[in-house]
């Protein structure tokens, strides 16, 4: 019989909790963030094997750190925290644990949710991002990710960005950009209406404005946006790529900024001044 299934709580947790790895933490830790991983975002973020990485998450599933659903019968498991893993979060806050109720509602909330598709393309992009940085062999590295919620509080809630990075690479500048990930739902015009809103609040972050990426599922969407903002004040760089070739490998030369006909790499874009 697991911890997770034992009786008495101060029995499980003091035998759960010395089970589990810094990895197994960071990996709860992000969950409580971002809501929402499937087994390719996590083996990517913290694993160099998938062999490995599924054998990991099956047992944190089974003792209750995780908890998983289908949106449909044969779509892939998504994974969130479960009652466990809701409680050593908390633990390690220093906050009240939810009861078991509250977390099976949250799950359930979740699943059902109409964001759910745009949250997991935005974690799909991070992990990407992840599995850049890891393959690089330190190169690059990420030093900040930030969820939808943090992004706003960042922004003082007069701007809400998908998400928001601090990516690093050894001896060079480093690239602090906001992410915004189009589906093709909204108008041109809304669009353009949501760069407005970085020309006129323009985030600071220690003093300097970040770079807001756009992934758009279209290059004719994307061509339709840089007409537009290229009439716009723009005191930031603003890049855009289309989602499956960024999706992919994003920090590869698919980034087109505002005002500049070449693909660049994250990285060119982080040394922009140097650029011709």
């Amino acid at each position: 019989m697991t911890a997770a299934k034992q009786q008495g709580t101060a029995v499980d947790f003091a035998g759960l909790y010395p089970r589990l790895t810094e990895r197994d933490i960071a990996i709860v830790d992000a969950l409580a963030v971002h809501k929402i991983l499937t087994a390719p975002m996590i083996t990517a973020i913290w694993f160099t094997s998938e062999w490995t990485a599924r054998q990991r998450i099956l047992t944190l599933t089974e003792l209750g750190v995780l908890a998983r659903f289908r949106p449909g019968h044969r779509a892939a498991y998504r994974y969130t925290l479960g009652e466990w893993g809701h409680a050593i979060w908390a633990m390690r806050n220093a906050e009240k644990p939810p009861t078991r109720q509250w977390c099976s509602w949250q799950m359930q909330r979740l699943a059902v949710s109409r964001h759910r598709a745009h949250l997991e393309a935005v974690n799909a992009f991070a992990a990407c991002l992840h599995a850049d940085a890891r393959h690089s062999g330190g190169v690059f590295t990420i030093a900040q990710w930030l969820a939808e919620t943090e992004a706003a509080e960042a922004c003082s809630g007069q701007l809400r960005p998908d998400a928001g990075y601090v990516l690093k690479w050894r001896g060079g500048p480093e690239l602090r950009a906001w992410h915004e990930h189009d589906t093709g739902t909204e108008t041109h015009t809304q669009l353009i209406a949501k760069l407005r809103r970085y020309v006129r609040y323009r985030p600071l972050d220690g003093g300097r404005s970040r770079t807001v990426l756009f992934t758009l599922p279209s290059r004719a969407r994307e061509d339709h946006f840089h007409a537009g903002a290229a009439r716009e004040a723009l005191e930031f760089p603003v890049a855009t790529a289309l989602t499956t070739e960024a999706g992919a490998r994003p920090t590869g030369s698919h980034w087109r900024l505002i005002g500049y006909g070449k693909r660049l790499t994250l990285a060119e874009i982080a040394h922009r001044s140097e650029l011709p």
